[in-house]
């Protein structure tokens, strides 16, 4: 698998970087018809007997990468998967790659399958398309290469080489590298690279279980061999970091390190973003300079967001356009984003400085891994702010001003990019406290025999409660049918976290609401079925049915645990529960009262009943957000005291005397005639509960 022009398989797509391969020249023309061929190669390869939890397994996985005495570069990568079963068959049937045709082209040299039988069949030509990313300018270039393999089934084979060439133009660093290990088997793993006689270059390698490297020189050529030793596979664990910080890699690059990395292309940063004078009269209306600091961030990024659409897919580049190139443009990728944002501030005299960020950083060994600019899978900016403390806008999460670290890069190493002031290296951003996370849960359940209205409030403090803002602010424009599409869509996202089945019958997002407050939003459900009785008429039900178990996931298999645990970021959740059983009922048992803290953090719980009617409050406060496998012990029992509180089911009896069917039928319309209970209905201040002194 690659970082930038790393290879890559589909399988770790989603958990590494996007494959940046080159342009597409279809050489040879491939067969439409399958050739009559027998391949026994892979007769004896092994299968599920072998590997029994495996989706496929890699046969072969050859990569060499070779740079030329002008600085051109070519890398051919050479795979051979088995389809173990229908999953397998899915991932790898399509095999894609991201380029970009300015400067790279690609030959698809064999593509094939082979059947459980032995037969081969070439990949036909219109299997193998090529299209745009988007549609836009300035990215034409910017495509993508499709190889679907038609004839894959269980048991079968898929195989491919491709052979990707770079101009020794394009960049005056080349780097390259490889995964030896994927969530499914490697039997057979290899990574050679081809440089001239004497060429210096830094290596990294993650795992002793990688030999290597065999050096050999031949005809002003030094050869470097890396093997794969071990082919065991990697496991995931709940909140682990990136998968991509533990698969076994190799890694090279001509560049001596990140400061040297941050110099080159802070100074290509600082040349694109110096803009002309035809732009700075374009934006001369967005906000006035007499406006303080912070008002004149807002004003631009209010217009940014209801001028441009933020493209994630196009990959992060090191070929910058300008904010001229950019201007007219409606949909751009995250660099320029934050190149034109960059551009457009330092007009109004605010300094930003570009910051990379890579997933390969989670451990903060970033400076100990080998130099390569597309690692990045994002690029922030970084405003010192007028409070003295950093300001943050993270374009992949929308122009938002942050004034708390991004939360996916806390705790984390980051490289700080050689621009205007800003000396260029590798950087450990800091975390936020638990209090600037803060998520408070409210519900009011009334339940009407085996059914239940359920009113939820749910306020957000901190990035959350800012993106779901700007989010509120942009449907503010939109034509009442699309924003009601939008808002229906957000509605549905939030049902998705009720723990029971619900449907959703009202909704309020609020339209106004001030930047640095608090983001509240409401919602009323319908649940059927939420409880569930006996012929004794003893019932019972949950009580926290929403949110909440952001750590629950932890308990599975925690006794085999080997990598630490992310969190992102410090955060308090808070859920206050208000029950109102039917007016006969009898509440028998309910979660009690309990309190665990810990260095990690504290949890507790308190809950009072009075006749038909239950309050519960519950808070999880968790004050760090990297956590090493030593610190488990202290981290699990705010875990699983948590757990058992939302395992506690609410118990209660009914009156067996059946009642009659007129009085039946009565109260039924006198309930009718009632009004539902209101969205922005909430419980008593204090949860209906005498709270302790010391919690807020």
């Amino acid at each position: 698998m690659f970082f930038g022009s790393l290879h890559s398989r589909k399988s770790v797509l989603a958990i590494a970087l996007v494959t940046y391969a080159g342009f597409v020249s279809l050489m040879p023309v491939l067969a439409e018809e399958p050739v009559a061929e027998i391949d026994k190669r892979f007769a004896d390869a092994p299968g599920l007997d072998k590997y029994p939890i495996a989706n496929a397994l890699y046969l072969i996985d050859d990569l060499t990468y070779s740079v030329t005495p002008d600085g051109t570069t070519k890398f051919f990568e050479h795979d051979a998967i088995k389809m173990l079963n229908n999953d397998g068959v899915s991932t790898y049937s399509n095999v894609v790659r991201l380029f970009d045709s300015r400067f790279e082209k690609i030959e698809v040299v064999n593509a094939q399958t082979i059947t459980p039988e032995g037969k081969v069949i070439k990949v036909p030509e219109k299997s193998i398309t090529i299209v745009p990313i988007i549609d836009s300018a300035p990215y034409e270039s910017r495509k993508l290469l499709s190889i679907e393999f038609p004839h894959c089934v269980t048991s079968g084979i898929v195989e491919y080489e491709l052979a990707t060439t770079r101009n020794s133009g394009a960049c005056k660093y080349w780097w390259q590298g490889s995964f030896m290990q994927n969530l499914d088997p490697i039997l057979n793993s290899t990574f050679t690279l081809n440089v001239p006689t004497g060429t210096k270059f830094s290596s990294f390698i993650s795992s002793k279980d990688i030999e290597g490297p065999e050096k050999s020189s031949k005809n002003g050529v030094d050869t470097y061999l890396w093997r794969n030793g071990n082919n065991e596979v990697l496991t995931p664990e709940a909140s682990m970091p990136a998968v991509i910080n533990y698969l076994k890699t190799v890694e090279v690059s001509n560049c001596s390190s990140w400061e040297e990395l941050a110099s080159w292309y802070g100074k290509e940063w600082d040349k694109a973003a110096a803009h002309t004078d035809t732009f700075g009269l374009k934006i001369t209306s967005i906000s006035s300079n007499a406006k303080p600091k912070h008002q004149r961030l807002e004003d631009i990024l209010d217009w940014f967001s209801a001028k441009y659409t933020i493209e994630p897919s196009i990959p992060i580049s090191y070929s910058l356009n300008t904010p001229d190139e950019l201007f007219n443009c409606t949909t751009i990728s995250v660099n320029d984003a934050a190149m034109l944002l960059c551009a457009i501030f330092k007009s109004y005299g605010i300094d930003s400085y570009p910051v990379l960020a890579t997933k390969f950083s989670s451990e903060g060994h970033l400076a100990d891994r080998t130099p390569a600019f597309e690692k990045a899978d994002n690029i922030m900016l970084r405003i010192n702010g007028d409070d003295g403390k950093d300001w943050w806008i993270n374009p992949a999460d929308g122009a938002v001003l942050q004034e708390t670290t991004p939360a996916a890069y806390q705790n984390k190493d980051v490289v700080y990019l050689a621009s205007g002031e800003q000396k260029g290296g590798v950087v450990r951003l800091s975390s936020s406290l638990a209090s600037d996370y803060v998520r408070d849960i409210r519900l009011d359940i009334l339940v009407e025999e085996r059914n239940a209205d359920i009113a939820l409030n749910l306020t957000m403090k901190g990035e959350t409660a800012k993106t779901w803002r700007s989010l509120m602010l942009r449907t503010a424009d939109m034509p009442s049918n699309e924003r009601e599409n939008v808002l229906t869509y957000l509605s549905q996202e939030i049902n998705k976290e009720f723990a029971i089945p619900t449907v959703p019958y009202s909704y309020y997002f609020p339209e106004n609401t001030a930047q640095d407050a608090p983001f509240s939003l409401n919602s009323t459900v319908i649940s059927a079925g939420l409880t569930s009785g006996t012929p004794d008429n003893e019932f019972s039900m949950p009580v926290t049915v929403f949110g909440g178990d952001r750590l629950i996931s932890l308990l599975t298999n925690q006794k085999k645990r080997s990598k630490p645990i992310d969190l992102e970021h410090p955060f308090i959740d808070e859920i206050r529960v208000h029950v109102e059983l039917p007016s006969e009922a009898k509440i028998t048992s309910w979660p009690k009262d309990s309190q665990v803290d810990t260095t990690c953090g504290s949890f507790r719980t308190f809950s009072r009943s009075k006749n038909n009617e239950l309050w519960l409050y519950s808070r999880l406060e968790v004050n760090k957000s990297w956590f090493e496998v030593k610190e488990m012990p202290e981290l699990m029992p705010l875990v699983q005291a948590q757990s058992d509180c939302f395992k506690t089911l609410l118990k209660y009896t009914m009156p067996k005397t059946e009642k009659k069917a007129e009085d039946k039928k009565a109260e039924k319309k006198e309930k009718q005639s009632q009004p539902k209970p209101k969205a922005d209905k909430q419980a008593p201040a204090d949860g209906g509960i005498d709270l302790p002194g010391d919690l807020p």
